[in-house]
């Protein structure tokens, strides 16, 4: 970890005093030996995927450059961007970062992220940023300039319990729309005596389906909501419905992995909505319950759209231009085509590059592992979050919670969120 100055008076009499003459050191040396610090917020096979390609670069890039990368886990992607704000108001920080994209902005806004687009100019010829996804590379840019780069990307896809869908009478050809994703919950409820679905009040599946309606939660500038749409309050409505009728189980965020994973483990549910980082892990807990699993693609609304999201790999700003450079190469040697293959394969993140999902590997793989291929297969049709981090959004979910879990009034509790989240906008 590496001092963070913030001091400006400070940094101000050293610039004049270098103009001077006085108190300047030797420029840095390009090829000096140093040691960066990588922090992510994953545990478990991600973990594991991640220290053993740190270990690999240390062993060839980082001992050709001179350049150690020391790994660290944080126990969550939210505890990661936290302690990243900690870190940036304090004397230490990190020299790269696994960021979840929706909470790049707020840093972005700060001014504490760096921008990459020197460093990718300057390998534009060996480092084809055309390569990633375009849904993936929505969230890498901020106003005009390159800030981030796709790393651990994911989509939201359907788990499915296919013994119980069977029971029913159903097949997953029924959930291709979401039409037919709840007229299934019912059915599996009818004929089963159990839910059909668990889902918690969660802003990234609900933008999916805004999206797939030809919308979205917030608009493109950020300045207001469609939380009170027609298309919103369908939604809205529709898992009311379920709710009534015994057929679905809302609930709050908080522990929501527990009651999910609890439920279709104990066989007590049809299908959840969760994301393609999972899969390896519910396929893991499936198995040991005896479950015949399968999983979809987001159902369709009036048109195929998912979300994308994950984590992109950032620098903070403050540290010497040899850790930066240092991140540079560490961040390249991550993305590449042949290690977004590796950490997908043993993760089920998305290959972050067309290249690498087009590759004779990868394809191998689909075709012994077809789970994993049916995210990869939504990728054309995803799209950034564009979704802010903060008071606006808590506020959207507030109003979901008000409404799915404590029964409030739909259009009551939706107009006063949507005034009091576009005054936040503003």
């Amino acid at each position: 970890m590496k001092h963070f100055a913030k001091v400006i008076g400070t940094c101000a009499l050293a610039a004049a005093l270098c103009i001077a003459g006085v108190g300047c050191g030797e420029p840095e040396d390009p090829n000096a030996p140093v040691t960066i610090d990588f922090w992510y917020g994953y545990t478990g096979a991600v973990d594991t995927a991640n220290k053993a390609l740190v270990d690999e670069f240390n062993e060839t890039v980082g001992k050709e450059k001179n350049i150690t990368v020391v790994a660290t886990s944080q126990p969550s992607v939210i505890d990661t961007a936290n302690q990243l704000s900690t870190a940036i108001q304090g004397v230490t920080q990190p020299d790269v970062v696994a960021l979840d994209t929706v909470y790049l902005y707020r840093f972005l806004e700060d001014g504490v992220l760096e921008s990459l687009d020197g460093f990718a100019e300057a390998d534009k010829d060996t480092y084809d940023l055309d390569d990633f996804y375009e849904g993936f590379m929505e969230d890498a840019y901020y106003d005009g300039e390159l800030y981030s780069v796709p790393f651990l990307k994911s989509t939201p896809v359907l788990y499915v319990n296919k013994d119980l869908l069977t029971q029913a009478g159903l097949t997953t050809d029924d959930l291709a729309t979401w039409d037919g994703f709840f007229d299934a919950c019912s059915t599996v409820h009818t004929e089963t005596g159990l839910l059909g679905t668990i889902s918690f009040t969660w802003m990234w599946l609900y933008n999916s389906i805004m999206l797939s309606y030809g919308t979205s939660v917030f608009n493109d500038e950020m300045t207001k909501t469609n939380i009170a749409s027609d298309a919103s309050k369908n939604i809205i409505n529709n898992y009311l419905d379920l709710k009534e009728e015994g057929a679905a189980s809302l609930i709050v965020m908080e522990n929501h992995l527990t009651t999910i994973v609890g439920g279709f483990t104990q066989k007590k549910m049809g299908m959840f909505f969760y994301s393609t980082g999972g899969l390896t892990t519910i396929q893991s807990y499936a198995q040991k319950a005896g479950i015949e699993l399968a999983v979809c693609p987001m159902p369709k609304g009036t048109q195929q759209a998912t979300v994308s999201g994950g984590a992109n790999l950032v620098v903070p700003v403050g540290n010497s231009n040899r850790e930066k450079s240092a991140a540079w190469e560490f961040i390249k040697f991550m993305t590449s085509k042949e290690n977004t293959i590796e950490l997908s394969t043993a993760t089920g993140y998305l290959p972050t590059r067309e290249s690498a999902t087009s590759d004779a590997v990868m394809t191998e793989f689909y075709s012994k592992n077809p789970a994993f291929k049916v995210a990869a297969d939504q990728l054309p049709y995803a799209k950034g979050k564009s979704v802010p981090d903060g008071e606006a959004s808590n506020s959207v979910l507030n109003a979901l919670d008000a409404i799915w879990v404590s029964g409030a009034d739909v259009d009551t509790t939706l107009a006063d969120a949507a005034k009091k989240v576009e005054d936040l906008l503003k």
